[in-house]
């Protein structure tokens, strides 16, 4: 029988580089220690929020300075560069089950060892966007949106799902497909 997908071992790093956060979206178990790390130059200050609940808010001024904190909250951590970096901005999703994944470059992903023979909701997010000009390819990241999809997977089943993102900001199921 099986287990499911064990959590990651190594502590995933946070990485503030070319003044981006680098991944912008970073998926990690809950109590696990994140390394936050400024590889720049300059002053960073990564501010990490939990709805509106400070979880970090740390100073980092030297160059390959790190720091680790640990997640003990599950849910979406936003995170900041408060020190006049306005353009910088991460999100780190701290997660109680192991069934996670993030998209690859054309948006595909895959889980893995999820156990048979339960109902199950696949959660779809993005950071939330509208196109501001259509040729030019100019956007506007706004509020989140997220889509709840239920899935009763039986043993052996395999699912494809398809989701489309609008150019007016929706994210909605395009087409489905349980096999066994």
């Amino acid at each position: 029988m099986s287990r499911g997908k064990p959590f990651q071992e190594s502590t995933p790093v946070l990485d503030q580089k070319n003044c981006t956060y680098d991944p912008h979206v970073l998926l990690i178990p809950v109590r696990s220690k994140l390394k936050i790390r400024n590889s720049d130059e300059v002053l960073h200050n990564a501010h990490g929020f939990l709805r509106n609940t400070d979880v970090f808010n740390l100073a980092m001024p030297r160059k390959d300075q790190v720091i680790e904190k640990r997640m003990r909250r599950a849910g979406i951590v936003s995170v900041k560069c408060d020190a006049g970096h306005t353009w910088m901005s991460s999100y780190v999703f701290v997660m109680k089950h192991p069934y996670y994944a993030v998209t690859d470059e054309e948006g595909r992903f895959s889980l893995e060892n999820v156990p048979a023979g339960k109902k199950y909701t696949l959660r779809v997010w993005h950071e939330g966007w509208r196109l501001l000009e259509k040729d030019g390819e100019s956007y506007s990241f706004e509020r989140a949106v997220q889509l709840d999809v239920p899935l009763n997977l039986e043993a052996g089943a395999k699912a494809e799902l398809n989701f489309v993102l609008g150019e007016d900001g929706t994210l909605s199921q395009e087409k489905s497909k349980v096999e066994g």
